[in-house]
């Protein structure tokens, strides 16, 4: 499958670039009214656009159009709101990069990433993953401690991908 151009998708589409929004500028299908906002959400919470029968997902898009060029690799929603295609809020990230800028696991038991408490030792552990590899940080008496430790490797690992959480 070939991607479309800039072009292409300019021809098309008109997307702000200061809220993220796309409008159709031509009838495209049942839904694709010119001046209509265009995209709907799927299951991922992402907003995708049909062009000629294919989806794309809104950020992807609105890469394209605002630097000429489809991106090279991930992109990251800086404030986690995947609705939010603004391109101030997008930028390219590798796999490991994206996924350190998500929001804590539903079964994070501390409240904070890396972090959890260690019946058997009666401390709070702190530990980051980088490159697919855990790295133990130490234990702490508290959970604050541990947390502080855990927010300096973040930013010293991912710099401005990390996401201090507590």
């Amino acid at each position: 499958m070939t991607l479309p151009t800039r072009d292409e998708v300019a021809a098309i589409l008109r997307y702000d670039r200061d809220t993220g929004d796309f409008f159709w500028l031509v009838k495209r299908g049942s839904r694709g009214i010119a001046g209509r906002k265009a995209g709907s959400i799927d299951g991922k919470r992402y907003i995708r656009i049909r062009i000629d029968g294919v989806d794309y997902r809104a950020h992807r898009l609105a890469w394209l159009l605002e630097y000429g060029e489809w991106p090279t690799d991930q992109l990251d929603h800086i404030d986690l709101d995947r609705k939010n295609n603004a391109i101030l809020n997008l930028r390219q990230a590798n796999n490991s990069l994206n996924n350190f800028n998500r929001e804590t696991q539903s079964n994070n038991t501390s409240g904070v990433a890396g972090v959890r408490f260690d019946r058997f030792r009666s401390k709070w552990k702190a530990e980051i993953k980088k490159d697919g590899k855990m790295k133990y940080l130490g234990r702490f008496a508290t959970k604050e401690e541990a947390a502080a430790v855990r927010a300096k490797a973040a930013v010293q690992y991912f710099g401005e991908f990390s996401r201090v959480r507590y």
